[in-house]
């Protein structure tokens, strides 16, 4: 009777002892496919943590550029309207000129009007006083006809080659302003093809992040 007692207990110990080593077996199974995923997950957390460097570092690149074209576009819209200020001036300084130049002709006309008013008195008088001094007093008429009009003539000219330059100026200002405001326009769509990129960065940057948090949480 006692051995079969004990040949009982042997075997509930071994029935036992193969129950542990089954769990064992399963733990150990177990563990081993949890190792299998840690190390999966430690290799895309490194992809991550790589990822999320090229991505800061790019932002930062796309930051610079951004603060580079803002800078660009200050300085060309600055130059556009230095450049519409000129102009402006340059308008307002040729009707100040061509006022000052229709008063200037009226005053000439005035006084190469009064002088021959008075070369006809003279010339009447010479010939109502002698008619020897004729030919004289009208060549003295006729000279200082031609020195009234020698003015006149090279106040014209003067006036072509000034408004010549003013056409010219002008049309280098209008010419260089149109490239200003076209080199802004270009600027500007270039600016904002950038801050889209960044955008677009910005939104990745806030997924990465989101995926890095759920792996290093435990419960995860």
């Amino acid at each position: 009777m006692q051995q079969i007692s004990t040949l009982r207990k042997i075997v509930s110990e071994l029935d036992v002892y193969k129950h542990e080593k089954l769990a064992l077996e399963e733990k150990l199974v177990q563990m081993e496919g949890d190792l299998v995923t840690k190390e999966a997950l430690l290799e895309q957390a490194v992809e991550i943590k790589n990822e999320l460097n090229e991505i800061k570092q790019t932002n930062r690149q796309l930051q610079q550029q951004i603060k580079q074209l803002q800078e660009e576009k200050d300085e060309l819209l600055i130059k556009a309207e230095t450049f519409e200020e000129k102009l402006k001036l340059k308008v307002e300084e040729k009707q100040k000129q061509r006022h000052s130049s229709y008063h200037r002709n009226r005053r000439e006309d005035s006084h190469h009007d009064s002088n021959d008013g008075s070369h006809e008195s003279e010339f009447t008088k010479a010939t109502e006083a002698n008619n020897k001094y004729k030919v004289r007093v009208t060549r003295l008429s006729e000279g200082r006809r031609s020195q009234s009009n020698t003015p006149r003539k090279s106040s014209v000219e003067g006036e072509v080659v000034t408004k010549e330059k003013y056409e010219r100026t002008k049309s280098s200002l209008e010419a260089e302003l149109s490239d200003i405001r076209e080199r802004y326009l270009q600027m500007s769509l270039k600016y904002a093809e950038v801050e889209a990129q960044r955008e677009e960065l910005v939104m990745k940057l806030r997924g990465v992040k989101g995926i890095r948090r759920w792996f290093s949480n435990p419960s995860n």
